[in-house]
């Protein structure tokens, strides 16, 4: 018992430790799975030294063999003894993602398989520990035998193990390549056969130990010059382990089981490669020479590939170079745009710098693209895709356009520091990189063109009698509206910080109501909604974005800051049901403000709340401080419902201009209602700041990149209509992050962790001692 709890402390160490789930801010526990296998190599031959190796040595073996059991019944007893016990030290780590599900969004599907996993692995060790455990008397040679095994099938996945070697082909047998499927929460049943005939050969090849051959009468009977040779019966054994493997790895027989989906291909790559009219080459260019812990990630990401590439047919050609063999192939790879890419183990303070190549090209007919770095698996779809997208598309496919007002937010950036007004990199960024260029449509000076299917309105500003009617026009011919409107103007306190967030503690800054946002709100109003002149705070559901102070007498911390909402689904702050934010977690919004809407203004639309706060929420509204302590100074009043912070109106629109006789309204054009067969669809959120260039700052970047962008895009290509991408987003986005956590938590968990199992151990042997000399007991004793 001592050896385990040495291993549960040993194991929570790795759990907890440098690389943890603590310094990736990850709800993930991929990395204590990758430490586990070497843990096993170790404890595990512990456990299995004694099965046999203790029978020999005290002469209670014959004991066995006399009792009325079959010696299958005997190995296997003895084996599932073991693993049973596995199981139950295993249980004891539970604390880990009992810490990571309290603290954030634990993807309870990957943490089931993982768990799985690691406990098929411990079997297939436990199996070579105990067979190993019968070829010795001695428990100490029984340990250090198990120990080589174990640790030779664990490198049989490493490259450098197997160059050694001479051969590669032996990698089959590796236990750490057949687990790694299982810590990336991939249930593949090629996996698990694998390791239950594991099983079932070792324990058959221990019961021909035995000399008990009566497993296999039938064979001998077809075969019985050889029935004297029980090694002609192993290797027959081990061939139809070889040959049973070898037809079930010919089916794709697994199972994604991490939330998104993140590791199988979706229907929307199948459908892109059917449009295909020419052969699409892919060249991947990876380094077979990184360090060990990106090869197992790579090796998923191959074999990802491997399935995209299957979904095109003879459509698309699948090739693999390996820079690391040959300066041919380098060559090749930076000429096509692929850099190498620095790659830095850490261990011990030490660190190993390798340059590597990952990256590949896309060759359609005589279109060539680069995409420089294609590591991750959960992205190399998303990033096939959208290359091959640009490919194919024509200048006249971009249907978007950009809403240019005095008062929208400008879409070049100038720098962080000077304010939070722009969107100069979702623009200059994102969406060239998705679109190519997007058209500025200045709304006062011209016509919204006919191919204009979607138009993104970011800031506020107002329209005049013309530009409204130009809208009211474009939304009657089916048109698509996506806006993301500010009611407040912001006089922030000058900040000497370089990220230019622009909150000073001290000093409070202002909001008050834009000039415009009555007249405006009128406009808004006959289609449905207004964006009210107010803030919202929501002090439980907030991000720190401050620097570090002084937040209590002698703590240095950040202040929560409630104007920077983030919303959450499993909150039921996001609609689980609408298509805008089904895929999403979590998103950001800095200074939104509410939404009121309208049914009966437009009967024939529908209304739907997609993003809303909780129900601890306050609404400030006026001219309101938005400094971190004067925030603060009026406690957060509990508003006890829930306020309407973005919402969808989709349907069949009246305009606005029916009953209003203008000189610049032609009669031979104008359109009363949306177009009969169209729908035309408003998305409207209380705040342009989700996409600001502000959020880029290292704070903010992760939800900004993967969730706020991508929920941008989504609303993008559903006003489209084009769901290709939004399936495969929806995995590129899926990182499941901690929930803001103090140091003092951080320590209080840890320490939970750690010193939890010798508690619980001794609690558990203190009863048993108690009760063994109870009163009660001592009456039953001779």
């Amino acid at each position: 018992m001592l050896r385990f709890f040495i291993f549960d402390l040993f194991s929570i160490f790795f759990g907890l430790g440098e690389g943890s789930f603590w310094d990736f801010k990850s709800a993930s526990m991929e990395m204590y799975f990758f430490w586990i296998p070497i843990l096993y190599v170790i404890f595990i031959p512990a456990l299995s030294m004694h099965l046999w190796s203790e029978e020999e040595r005290s002469g209670t073996l014959e004991i066995l063999f006399s009792l009325p059991l079959k010696d299958i019944e005997l190995a296997f007893g003895k084996f599932l003894a073991a693993w049973s016990f596995l199981g139950f030290v295993l249980s004891f780590t539970f604390l880990i993602p009992a810490t990571i599900f309290y603290l954030g969004d634990l993807d309870l599907g990957t943490t089931f398989v993982g768990y799985l996993g690691i406990f098929l692995l411990g079997g297939a060790n436990l199996a070579l520990g105990s067979f190993v455990s019968s070829l010795t008397k001695d428990q100490i040679s029984s340990y250090l035998l198990g120990l080589i095994f174990c640790l030779f099938f664990f490198l049989l996945g490493y490259k450098p193990f197997l160059q050694f070697l001479g051969t590669g082909q032996i990698s089959f047998f590796s236990l750490s390549k057949h687990f790694e499927p299982f810590r990336l929460g991939i249930l593949d049943g090629r996996e698990v056969f694998f390791f239950c005939q594991l099983y079932c050969f070792i324990r058959i090849y221990k019961c021909f130990n035995f000399k008990v051959q009566t497993m296999i009468s039938k064979i001998r009977t077809l075969l019985i010059r050889f029935n004297s040779n029980p090694l002609f019966l192993v290797s027959q054994a081990f061939l139809i382990f070889l040959f049973l493997n070898l037809i079930v790895s010919k089916f794709n027989c697994k199972k994604d089981f991490s939330r998104s989906g993140r590791f199988e291909t979706s229907e929307s790559t199948r459908r892109v490669f059917q449009k295909l009219h020419s052969p699409l080459y892919i060249d991947a260019y990876y380094s077979s020479k990184i360090p060990v812990e990106y090869k197992v990630r790579l090796d998923i990401t191959k074999e990802l590939l491997n399935e995209i590439a299957s979904l095109g047919n003879k459509n698309v050609i699948l090739r693999f170079y390996d820079p690391s063999e040959s300066v041919e192939i380098e060559k090749k790879a930076i000429e096509a745009g692929i850099t190498p890419q620095i790659l830095e183990k850490k261990e011990r303070g030490s660190s190993q710098i390798k340059q590597v190549f990952l990256g590949m090209t896309l060759t359609l007919g005589t279109e060539k693209k680069t995409i420089p770095f294609a590591f991750y698996a959960e992205e190399i779809e998303y990033q096939i895709l959208t290359t091959l997208r640009k490919m194919i598309r024509k200048p006249e496919d971009v249907k978007i356009g950009i809403l240019s007002l005095p008062e929208s937010l400008s879409t070049v950036f100038s720098g962080f520091e000077n304010g939070k007004d722009t969107i100069g990199i979702f623009t200059d960024q994102i969406l060239k990189e998705e679109y190519g260029i997007v058209p500025e449509i200045h709304i006062e000076e011209e016509e919204i063109p006919d191919s204009i299917g979607t138009l993104l309105w970011i800031g506020g500003g107002t329209l005049s009698e013309i530009s409204s009617y130009r809208l009211d026009q474009f939304l009657m011919r089916g048109g698509n509206l996506i806006l993301l409107f500010k009611s407040m103007d912001f006089r922030l306190a000058p900040s000497n910080r370089k990220n230019g967030i622009g909150i000073d503690s001290i000093s409070p800054g202002i909001a008050k109501p834009t000039s415009y946002i009555e007249e405006q709100n009128r406009i808004f109003e006959y289609y449905g909604f207004r964006v009210n002149t107010d803030l919202v705070l929501d002090p439980n559901h907030s991000l720190p974005i401050s620097s570090l102070t002084e937040v209590e007498p002698g703590i240095i911390g950040k202040y929560a800051y409630p104007l920077w909402i983030l919303v959450g689904s499993s909150d039921q702050m996001l609609s689980e049901v609408s298509q805008f934010t089904s895929p999403f977690q979590n998103l950001l919004l800095p200074w939104i403000s509410s939404l009121t809407l309208f049914p009966d203004k437009q009967p024939k639309v529908k209304m739907e709340t997609i993003l809303s706060s909780s129900e601890e929420a306050e609404i400030r509204s006026s001219v309101i401080a938005i400094g971190e302590k004067q925030i603060l100074a009026n406690p957060i009043q509990n508003g006890g419902k829930k306020i309407v912070l973005g919402a969808t109106l989709e349907g069949s629109f009246k305009s606005r201009f029916d009953s209003i006789p203008k000189t610049f309204k032609q009669s031979n054009s104008f359109l009363k209602q949306t177009l009969e067969g169209k729908t035309t669809k408003i998305l409207v959120i209380g705040s342009p700041y989700l996409v600001s260039d502000l959020l880029a700052l290292p704070e903010t970047r992760k939800i900004y990149q993967e969730s706020n962008i991508p929920f941008l895009l989504n609303s993008l290509n559903i006003s489209e209509g084009d769901t290709d991408l939004i399936e495969i987003r929806g995995k590129k986005s899926a990182f499941l992050k901690l929930n803001p956590f103090s140091e003092t938590e951080k320590n209080i968990f840890n320490f939970i962790n750690i010193f939890g199992i010798p508690a619980l151990l001794g609690l558990y042997t203190f009863l048993r001692i108690q009760r063994r000399n109870s009163p009660k007991n001592k009456n039953f004793l001779p």
